[in-house]
C-alpha cells in the first residue's frame, strides 16, 4: 500500500455524492439528508459546482428558538452535539416550512475542496487545519467529482496498518 503522501484522494474518495441544488427548499434538503442518512450535503449550482454546504445543524439553527416541547434539547442542538439521527427526529417534529428562503439562506458558503491528484496526507492536513470532516474533490472547472472524508482517511490508514 502506498504511503499517505503518495496515495491520491482519487483512489479513496466517494464518487457517488448526494447533492442539493442551490434553489432547493429546506424541506427538500431535509428529506435528502434523511433519505441518504448523511449529516450534510454539498450545495451545487447549475454546473454541478459546489458553492456551499448545508448540514442538519444549519437547518436546526435556522429554525431559531426551539418550541417549549424541545427546550431541553437546545444546548445540544445549537452546539452541534446531537447525533444526526437525533437531529432528524427533531426535524420531523418542527415546522421547517416556516423558514424564509431555501437552502441558500442556511448553507455555509465556504467550500473546502481539493483536486483529484491531491495526496491523502494533504487532504488530512486540510481537514485538520480547517476543522472539517470532509473535503470536496473538484476538477479543473470546479465541478464536483467526489468527496473524501476523515473516515476515508482513517480507513486507508487502518488498511495500511493491518
Amino acid at each position: 500500500m502506498l504511503a499517505p503522501d503518495r496515495m491520491l484522494v482519487n483512489e479513496i474518495m466517494t464518487r457517488a455524492v448526494c447533492t442539493i441544488p442551490v434553489g432547493a427548499s429546506l424541506r427538500e434538503a431535509a428529506a435528502e439528508l434523511m433519505a441518504h442518512h448523511v449529516s450534510s450535503l454539498p450545495v451545487v449550482d447549475e454546473e454541478d459546482r459546489p458553492i456551499g454546504v448545508l448540514s442538519l445543524h444549519d437547518i436546526v439553527r435556522a429554525l431559531g428558538p426551539l418550541p417549549p416541547s424541545h427546550a431541553a434539547d437546545a444546548p445540544t442542538v445549537y452546539s452541534g452535539a446531537l447525533a444526526p439521527h437525533e437531529v432528524r427526529a427533531l426535524l420531523s417534529d418542527l415546522r421547517i416550512d416556516d423558514i424564509e428562503g431555501g437552502v441558500q439562506t442556511c448553507m455555509t458558503p465556504a467550500v473546502i475542496s481539493c483536486s483529484a491528484d491531491t495526496s491523502v496526507r494533504e487532504a488530512a492536513r486540510i481537514m485538520a487545519s480547517r476543522s472539517v470532516h470532509r473535503v470536496f474533490v473538484v476538477d479543473d472547472e470546479q465541478r464536483l467529482l467526489g468527496v473524501v472524508s476523515s473516515m476515508d482517511v482513517v480507513g486507508y490508514v487502518a488498511r495500511d496498518a493491518a
